[in-house]
């Protein structure tokens, strides 16, 4: 067991990653202390730039380099994140389809994953009504992957209103009894198009968007699911009586395809459930200081093999 360590000295020591450089953490000196440890533990013939003696010969300086891009890297892709990731997976039947070469129909439960990069420093599309508790953007890219296909869906903007935007709804928002989430996919936000929005009873960590902005969050509890295939012609978004049907434009292969979503809410069932999380996505000065950290340490080693 013990040469196994010392071979394999970064698998021993990921349980010590987890808990020092989780989200949120703050102790940057037990950070040091683990890549001090982990470069101790490596072997000694046969590594890198001669890594595993710097804190050997005292050299802690660049080891700190290194460590403290990787902390900055790790602490900016958790805190005041700006960029994300909404990833929703789930389940359309037969009332919904895509038309195009090849189309494809829908079974009674097709599973699907829709996924989308977006930025909260651009508008909050839902900002001119003011509704307490929900915010929409603009995605830089959606993709949908059904039916063994990944399609390149377009972004809902002024220029494309049928395209889709990402909509996420806390727990105050009117739409839904209070504390219940909401998040999802819709066209064109103001208008209540065309779109995919699933409810949950809970989000980790809980959040108001009104005082937190968007944040990293998974959702528990499914309690159901709205899509509609488009603006409400006849009644009320909550009580619709007729919908408009809007295809959202998509391409596969370079050839255009249109989805067309059903009207209809569903109720959680056995083997009938949604999944969305949002996570965030580094900026590039994130991998720059990573980046800088690593030069640093190369350099080093390059110097260390010529002086050998």
């Amino acid at each position: 067991a013990g040469e196994e360590e010392r071979r394999h000295p970064l698998h021993v020591a990921q349980p010590n990653i987890a808990r020092h450089i989780g989200p949120g953490t703050t102790e940057t000196l037990d950070l040091f202390k683990f890549a001090r440890n982990v470069l101790r533990t490596a072997p000694t013939k046969g590594t890198l730039f001669g890594l595993p003696n710097l804190c050997k010969e005292g050299n802690m300086f660049r080891m700190r380099v290194l460590v403290s891009a990787v902390l900055l890297a790790v602490t900016s892709t958790q805190s005041g994140a700006q960029s994300f990731m909404m990833t929703m997976q789930g389940f359309l039947d037969s009332r919904s389809f895509i038309s195009g070469p090849g189309a494809l129909a829908f079974g009674t439960a097709s599973p699907f994953t829709l996924t989308a990069l977006f930025n909260t420093t651009t508008p909050n599309l839902v900002a001119p009504i003011g509704i307490p508790g929900f915010v929409a953007y603009t995605p830089s890219s959606v993709q949908m992957s059904v039916g063994g296909r990944t399609y390149a869906v377009q972004p809902f903007d002024l220029l494309h209103p049928t395209g889709l935007a990402v909509a996420i709804f806390d727990g105050t928002t009117p739409f839904a009894p209070p504390g219940r989430y909401g998040v999802g996919f819709i066209q064109n936000p103001l208008a209540d198009g065309a779109g995919i929005v699933a409810d949950f009873l809970g989000a980790s960590p809980a959040y108001v968007l009104g005082s937190t902005g968007v944040v990293p969050a998974s959702y528990t509890g499914f309690s159901g699911v709205g899509v509609a295939s488009g603006v409400c012609t006849l009644g009320t978004p909550d009580n619709c009586l007729a919908n408009a049907v809007t295809p959202i434009p998509m391409t596969f292969a370079n050839q255009p395809y249109f989805l067309t979503l059903g009207n209809y809410d569903q109720d959680p069932s056995p083997g009938f459930s949604f999944s969305v999380s949002i996570t965030a996505v580094p900026e590039p000065s994130t991998f720059v200081l990573l980046a800088a950290g690593m030069v640093a340490f190369a350099a080093f080693g390059r110097r260390r093999i010529r002086r050998s």
